[in-house]
């Protein structure tokens, strides 16, 4: 798997991190001038939930198996959208609103099959990868949604 260093800190192209997500900075560095579309979807930490105010989130994961299955998505992504590149970096540890939690980049040729496979990577990396989030309420209160 490629990498990408940034400030000094080097961030997986797909997998976990616990630093600060650079999203501009890398969609900027992942440039292909073979592809007319590139989409990044970064996923933000919400200042709510149903109506109650968030604190906080504390994102886990199984740091093993977590990678491998991003690992697998990207690559059953890239088959059935035929993308020239696709990443997916997901944060871990204690994030406040407007964090960046994840970030999702793909590229190829043309717009639908770009949007297309960035949906599919981020849906099936929230429902098989093994992450899993923490909300703090500012009653106090915690919850594992």
């Amino acid at each position: 798997m490629h990498s990408f260093l940034h400030a000094g800190i080097t961030f997986p192209l797909c997998g976990l991190t616990r630093s600060p997500i650079p999203a501009g900075a890398l969609v900027d560095h992942l440039e292909h001038n073979e592809c007319g579309a590139q989409v990044a979807f970064m996923g933000r930490v919400r200042n709510q939930t149903a109506g109650r105010a968030v604190t906080w989130l504390e994102y886990e994961a199984q740091e093993v198996l977590a990678p491998q299955i991003m690992h697998e998505v990207i690559t059953e992504a890239t088959g059935k959208f035929q993308l020239h590149f696709a990443c997916c970096i997901h944060r871990l540890g204690r994030l406040y609103p407007g964090d960046c939690a994840v970030l999702v980049v793909t590229a190829t040729p043309h717009r639908k099959a770009a949007y297309g496979g960035n949906q599919y990577i981020i849906d099936e990396v929230k429902r098989r990868a093994p992450i899993w989030k923490k909300e703090s309420f500012v009653d106090g209160s915690e919850a594992w949604p």
